[in-house]
């Protein structure tokens, strides 16, 4: 939000930031996968960071554009008062782009819990969310007894005329 800001209301700051915001904001998050693998390692940053960087953008191209359609009625009624500026910021800047910040809060949590959702199959050391072992040998979680694997079926403890059967075209039914 203060980045916004500072890019809404300084001239200077808003020509020389907002081309960069504006290349890398249409990139999708998930495209930025393997960069924080490289940067940050597999672990707790990289996620964080590609949360941060999916909310971010929204946030501060909403807060712009908020300052940006302040009235500017406002700005010359407090100047023919002779609010300083730091009292000007506070006092009617703010509150004016208050509405616009909380939009962009709203679409950068959509998009955040968007690449939560997508983040959420490699978050654990076998890269899925089923709990760790629970497909490595083929069988369903908790594993049963005599649980084993066979070609490209699993049987988990199936009797043998069962397991013969579902190989059968057909499902093991006879015609007569």
């Amino acid at each position: 939000m203060p980045l916004g800001l500072w890019m809404g209301w300084v001239r200077g700051a808003y020509v020389t930031l907002n081309p960069l915001f504006q290349m890398l904001r249409p990139i999708s998050p998930i495209a930025w996968i393997p960069l924080a693998i490289l940067w940050f390692g597999v672990g707790d940053v990289s996620p964080i960071f590609l949360i941060f960087l999916s909310s971010v953008f929204p946030m501060i191209v909403q807060t712009v554009s908020g300052v940006h359609t302040i009235e500017r009625r406002y700005l010359w009624a407090a100047a023919n008062f002779g609010v300083s500026r730091y009292t000007l910021f506070r006092q009617v800047v703010i509150p004016a782009v208050f509405p616009q910040v909380i939009v962009g809060m709203r679409i950068g949590l959509g998009v955040a819990w968007l690449v939560v959702v997508a983040l959420t199959p490699g978050s654990t050391p076998g890269g899925s969310t089923r709990p760790p072992g629970s497909w490595s040998r083929g069988c369903r979680w908790p594993r049963p007894r005599g649980c084993w694997r066979s070609g490209s079926a699993a049987r988990c403890g199936r009797p043998a005329a069962t397991s013969s059967a579902l190989r059968r075209p057909g499902g093991g039914r006879h015609r007569r």
